[in-house]
């Protein structure tokens, strides 16, 4: 990693499916996994493209038992885009030599490139570059450009583009035994001269889904006329496109999709929003350049510039920022949606809604308390539901479910398949109250007339500590705020771990199934919070930092009581604190005890 792109280097089967989770496009509304455009899900690759919200209830027979599950549905593939010299193979990397392969990541702005080159069994050598987007300024956009460059030959090109809704929730091996069929065909077409659309539905749920896609052919900016065929089977169509290349001659091929569901607000049917803005929206320079512009304004109010021995903290930090914004962003707000605890970016847990919210709530308080708001919406709708489990469960007041998903019922599996035997297990995993993490603890403790005297907290943080077995990726965000104040080095080592656990995938498989949204807002909240010792409280914006011993700087701006712009900057040595201009009243900062005001446009220097 640099401090901007991740970088793939070759091709490596075993290592693909990381690949696709580290390398999802998304934009809060939906996400597509990392996959090559000419791959289908097999032991090696697997396409996911995830609607924010969007569920399906299926029930499974498994071990002489009718097992229920909600999952987060694997909608139809909008990627599919291959090629072949006429009468050839279509493009599998398994069947050629490759002469080069590298995939990078643009973190700033959004943006996954391919390259690739290869030689074919008869001797021709191709050249290929793709780059994508998931259109972070319109939600319903999605844009895929393939450059290809016959380097020693010259004949007849042929391009199947595609939309492929025959996907099933497949992702994870050990669900595989359970129903994954959650789409029923519905419809596909033609949608003028160069357009192809598909309509799908869930099984149960019944929200249907549309997907168009406009594909073109360019040679030098300029269209070029192919001959096309469309092909349909239920639940696939595809466009197939011949044209003419010649040797060292650079063509492009442009595919544009919508995607819009039944839910969407100001859409009469899917089928015809879909069609209808895939004629309208421009082409893909046209595209990515307001796609570009839309991450440069996120990034303008979300990036915190790390400054440490260990550069990859910085380029990790961006990575994790980068997911969050993917999965939770300006979109969000207007979807009736939770967290997931693998982000938009796979299928591990059935995409279900755990408590990971709490780590992004700090991050996005401070940036987009908009999106906050939105996410709290999503359970005081499910309220009546939570009171109703409390009442069944012989308490009073409201008890909210390990797992959510649509309705906010409990969705935590009852039975569970032992990965190491093969039987299919009771799963009581539903029997947890997972409340504690909810809790800023002492306060509450003090309420109940209970004193938590200072020496306590190291007694409890080192008896802990010891039996503590860190299988959870959460466990080294947690250890390492707990440490910060006592044992800095300690507390920089978990923060480094923490950082590893989904690039290096510390658990050996289950960054794959989708990234732990929650570790990575944890690290950011580590770098924002825990280090910087930042709280809001009556008013003030409180600062006590005290950064660990490897760590240079800090360097980030957030939004608090009417002021858009307070940019903090703390080193070992200083902290600083600018407060851009504004109407807005002076910023109250809290340090050490004393509280002093910031006019607008003002600075302010602390000595640490």
């Amino acid at each position: 990693m640099t401090a901007w792109t991740l970088a793939c280097e070759g091709f490596d089967p075993g290592d693909e499916r990381l690949r696709e989770a580290l390398c999802t496009l998304g934009n809060g509304y939906f996400a597509t996994r990392g996959a090559a455009p000419e791959a289908t899900a097999d032991d090696v690759h697997y396409p996911g493209t995830y609607v924010a919200g969007c569920y399906n209830r299926l029930v499974s027979q498994v071990a002489g038992r009718d097992v229920e599950n909600e999952d987060l549905v694997n909608v139809p593939n909008w990627l599919p885009l291959t090629f072949r010299p006429e009468g050839g193979d279509w493009l599998d990397l398994r069947q050629v030599e490759l002469l080069d392969s590298r995939q990078e990541l643009d973190l700033r702005h959004g943006v996954l490139t391919r390259f690739l080159s290869f030689l074919d069994p008869q001797g021709r050598v191709t050249r290929v570059t793709q780059r994508r987007f998931v259109h972070m300024a319109d939600h319903h956009v999605a844009g895929l450009e393939t450059t290809i460059v016959p380097e020693n030959w010259s004949g007849r090109l042929e391009v199947r583009s595609a939309l492929d809704g025959r996907v099933t929730n497949s992702g994870v091996a050990r669900y595989r035994l359970l129903d994954g069929r959650h789409l029923a065909p519905l419809e596909t077409g033609d949608a003028g001269d160069d357009a192809i659309w598909l309509l799908v539905e869930t099984r149960s749920s019944h929200v249907r889904i549309a997907q168009a896609a406009r594909t073109r052919v360019l040679r030098d900016g300029e269209p070029v006329a192919a001959e096309r065929r469309t092909v349909q089977e239920p639940g696939f169509v595809a466009h197939d496109l011949a044209v003419d290349v010649r040797e060292g001659e650079p063509l492009t091929v442009e595919k544009v999709v919508t995607l819009f569901t039944s839910r969407a607000r100001a859409v009469a049917e899917p089928g015809h929003a879909a069609r209808t803005w895939v004629a309208r929206v421009g082409g893909f320079e046209e595209l990515l350049e307001r796609h570009v512009a839309a991450w440069g304004g996120l990034w303008r109010r979300c990036r915190i510039g790390i400054d440490a021995d260990d550069h990859d903290v910085a380029s990790t930090v961006n990575l994790h920022v980068f997911h969050l914004l993917q999965t939770v962003s300006g979109h969000t707000i207007d979807l009736d949606v939770g967290v997931p605890a693998r982000g938009l970016h796979g299928e591990a847990y059935r995409g279900h809604i755990f408590w990971d919210e709490l780590f992004v709530f700090p991050f996005l308080n401070l940036r987009f308390p908009e999106a906050t708001r939105a996410l709290l919406r999503y359970r005081h709708r499910r309220l009546p539901e939570a009171r109703w489990a409390a009442r069944q469960a012989g308490y009073q007041g409201a008890m909210y479910p390990w797992q959510s998903g649509s309705d906010g019922r409990e969705e935590t599996q009852r039975l569970h398949l032992n990965p190491r035997s093969g039987r299919w297990l009771p799963d009581n995993s539903h029997l947890q109250r997972h409340v504690n993490v909810a809790i800023e603890l002492r306060a509450l403790l003090e309420r109940l007339g209970y004193r938590l005297e200072p020496a306590a907290i190291p007694r409890n943080v080192d008896y802990y500590l010891q039996r503590t077995s860190h299988g959870s990726t959460l466990s080294g965000v947690v250890h390492a705020w707990v440490l910060a104040r006592s044992d800095r080095s300690r507390s920089w080592n978990f923060f480094a771990e923490a950082l590893a656990s989904d690039v290096h995938d510390v658990q050996g498989g289950t960054t794959a199934e989708g990234i732990h949204l929650g570790a990575m807002a944890g690290t950011v909240d580590l770098a924002q919070r825990c280090y910087t010792g930042l709280e809001t409280r009556e008013g003030v914006l409180w600062l006590s930092p005290r950064l660990p011993e490897g760590l240079d700087g800090i360097d980030f701006a957030v939004r608090y009581r009417g002021h858009w712009g307070i940019h903090l900057h703390v080193t070992p040595q200083v902290l600083r604190v600018l407060v851009a201009g504004s109407d807005a009243t002076p910023l109250k900062v809290g340090f050490k005890g004393e509280v002093v005001q910031i006019e607008p446009g003002g600075m302010r220097e602390f000595p640490l």
